[in-house]
């Protein structure tokens, strides 16, 4: 047979892809063709579709995790954008907190500085440093997963212009009189030697000490409770010298135990649990009664042989369960929320007893100057001193744990700032924000929604060096804050100006102008909350900019900014706005490996994006993100990425064969348009299928189901391709 007559395609559509190194080339031609300042051209007068970008932390390299996000919200904005819209992609950097002091203390450490002795301004100007240069890398890594933005034009919480609104927004607060001083317990880092949010914190399995202790009851209307001892268990025992109360339930029934040599009393249903707990042996119960009758009883504190002679009333509280312990909760209002708000119903006070670095204060006798951590066996062995120890033992349970230096953490009463969620119906506005909100998944709204609906006031002040200062100044004569729109414009025109840093070193009298005596106030020295800085960052992003809009169409981040970035969003654009600063929230879960377990260095299951892109390049990992279920954790190792890059073989190779077909007798100005009743059968199916994905494509890209579109996607084109072969 004559060459000539061999009917092969052709096509200059090469079958290897080479991505690692093609890809790069190809991110060069849309830089020097500026292909994103083309698109915004184009898309002027259009519908916007406005994706507010999350601010990623600038302190260290991409993971996984931050790759899928920024791959996700990539497939997004250019779905909006191939959908006839205006989608414009801002990206942004989170720059102050504690991860980056962290990084710059761990610096001084290893040079055997002192930060103590540094210069707060020379600090933070390290810290900006340090945040500045991560932001150079990240936008590189971001830019090689094919990611389109305004990379020139990004923003940062750190920029002055940033700052200056962050004093506005807290100033709203302030201004109206929800932002307030208060004296609560909050999540403690001895550590960092701050206050942290519950964003900040993390859960680990953590071996606690427990004790049985007897408090022995002193006053009592009731006969039968006479020359008893009350028992509380407990797995903090550091607290028991900060003992005031304690609580029980009204409904609860409880018994009095002859042990021969006292008597003792706890809940009727947890007697078996105790006594094999402490090993009590032979018992006689004397008498069962409910909870009601402990009311106008008082005990003694077990150190009362000590010096703390001071009375312990029982507290009616229904947050005293059957769960564990003896169905009597001992109370430290200086270390518990239930703690706190129940002594303080009942006339209390919380005091001053662990200072910041985790140690007992004066108002501890005996033990001031110990760290709770290393207070249990004292604890311990003075309750057996003086008699007060039933029992002891350890458990392994879940305990918060600072996300940053991975230390356990304590509740601390401290004097910080608060914005309340109930002066000024913040929590209402935020749960009706929330009906209005559109969520992908749906399982979303109820996850944030059952946050807000319990959540305390919000803690917005830390004790750091690196971040925007609290724009605060209390009187010395009333202990109230400054509320002066004046000053805060004043304090908000100079940080756009030369940004935060003045706070520290300058003269007061520059930020209080002319109607305010410097005298008469004491300036804070608090730093606000990373997360604030993150919730306003609509105000400064989507409405300071006139190619954007507000509210955003969209927030996506990872489900755990459900109490993180969402949140924080929330609750600042509800609380200064009425609504919240997004029309609707996806979220995605996290990334593990192909077992389905958490990645980390110790199990040697990581994956980086970069030996991914080095190995396949950045379409196979967008594949991967594609066709994946994001609102379960994604599962990744290299087995499944090369069932991914099987998959892309085979997409391209399809392509490549019908490019080929097309290459000699396809020339579109000849094309004509046949009569569907003229169709072959065959060609008939492959329209009807063509009109049924389609409709598919449609309602997956509208629900962001874009997992489900490639699945549908690719199984057409294979299919199509089989008929090509024959």
């Amino acid at each position: 047979m004559p060459e000539n007559n061999l009917q092969l395609p052709k096509t200059a559509f090469s079958m290897k892809a080479n991505l690692p190194s093609k890809e790069p080339k190809i991110l060069e031609t849309w830089e020097k063709t500026k292909l994103y300042e083309k698109l915004r051209k184009k898309s002027v007068g259009k519908e916007k579709f406005v994706l507010h970008d999350g601010p990623p932390y600038a302190n260290g390299h991409i993971h996984m995790g931050t790759a899928l996000n920024k791959i996700l919200k990539d497939i997004v904005t250019k779905f909006h954008q191939m959908n006839n819209k205006d989608s414009i992609y801002v990206p942004g950097w989170d720059c102050h907190g504690l991860p980056i002091e962290w990084k710059i203390e761990e610096e001084y450490k290893k040079k055997k500085k002192n930060k103590d002795e540094i210069p707060t301004k020379n600090f933070r100007k390290e810290c900006r440093e340090f945040a500045e240069k991560w932001i150079g890398i990240h936008k590189k890594e971001f830019k090689r997963l094919g990611v389109i933005g305004d990379w020139e034009n990004y923003y940062s919480t750190m920029s002055f212009d940033a700052e200056a609104q962050i004093v506005r927004e807290l100033g709203k607060f302030l201004l109206e009189g929800s932002l307030y001083r208060g004296f609560k317990p909050v999540l403690w880092s001895t550590v960092e030697k701050t206050a942290l949010a519950d964003a900040e914190v993390e859960y680990k399995d953590h071996k606690s000490n427990t004790i049985y202790a007897e408090f022995q009851i002193k006053k009592t209307d009731k006969d039968f409770l006479k020359n008893s001892s009350i028992i509380i268990w407990t797995t903090t025992p550091w607290t028991i010298p900060a003992n005031k109360a304690l609580a029980f339930n009204k409904d609860i029934n409880y018994s009095i135990l002859d042990l021969k040599s006292k008597k003792i009393i706890i809940a009727e249903k947890l007697i078996n649990s105790v006594v094999e707990n402490c090993g009590l042996g032979k018992f006689e119960i004397l008498k069962s009664f409910k909870g009601d009758m402990f009311r106008n009883t008082i005990c003694s504190h077990p150190f009362k042989n000590l010096g703390y002679t001071f009375d312990v009333p029982m507290l009616e509280a229904n947050f005293v369960t059957l769960d564990q312990g003896t169905g009597i909760v001992h109370c430290a209002p200086s270390h518990g929320p239930d703690d706190f708000n129940l002594c303080l119903k009942n006339g209390m006070k919380a005091i001053e007893t662990v200072n910041d670095d985790g140690r007992y204060t004066k108002n501890i006798p005996v033990f001031e100057g110990t760290h709770v951590f290393k207070a249990d066996e004292i604890i311990i062995k003075n309750l057996q001193e003086q008699k007060m120890l039933l029992g002891s033992g350890s458990l392994l349970h879940s305990y918060p744990h600072s996300w940053r230096s991975k230390a356990p953490l304590v509740h601390r009463a401290t004097p910080q700032w608060f914005i309340s969620m109930e002066s000024h119906k913040l929590r209402k506005k935020a749960l009706d924000s929330i009906d209005k909100t559109v969520f992908f998944p749906d399982k979303g709204k109820e996850r944030i929604r059952a946050m807000i609906e319990t959540r305390p006031d919000w803690c917005i002040s830390r004790q750091r060096s690196w971040g925007v200062p609290l724009p605060i100044f209390v009187s010395k004569k009333t202990k109230e804050p400054l509320r002066d729109s004046e000053v805060i414009e004043n304090i908000a025109k100079i940080y756009e100006k030369e940004g935060s840093d003045c706070w520290f070193h300058d003269d007061p009298q520059r930020f209080l102008g002319k109607k305010h005596k410097k005298e008469d106030y004491i300036k804070s020295t608090d730093i606000v909350e990373v997360w604030f800085d993150s919730g306003s960052t609509h105000s400064f992003v989507l409405e300071k900019r006139k190619d954007l809009k507000w509210p955003a169409s969209m927030y996506l981040e990872g489900s755990d900014q459900h109490r993180g970035w969402f949140h924080s969003s929330l609750l600042e654009s509800c609380g200064t706005r009425g609504r919240a600063p997004f029309e609707s929230i996806l979220s995605h879960g996290f990334v593990v490996d192909g077992k389905g377990m958490k990645m980390s260095k110790s199990a040697g299951n990581i994956i980086s994006p970069e030996d991914i892109l080095k190995k396949y390049g950045a379409d196979i990992l967008r594949l991967w993100v594609a066709s994946s279920d994001y609102s379960e954790d994604l599962r990744i190792d290299h087995y499944i990425l090369e069932q991914h890059a099987e998959s892309y073989r085979k997409i391209r190779n399809t392509f490549r064969y019908i490019l080929g077909n097309l290459k000699d007798d396809f020339v579109p100005k000849d094309f004509k348009i046949i009569n569907y009743n003229d169709l072959p059968e065959l060609e008939k199916l492959i329209l009807h299928k063509l009109y049924i994905l389609n409709k598919n494509i449609k309602n997956n890209l509208k629900n962001y189901n874009f997992h489900k579109l490639q699945k549908k996607s690719f199984k057409f084109l294979c299919f199509r391709f089989i008929l090509f072969l024959f």
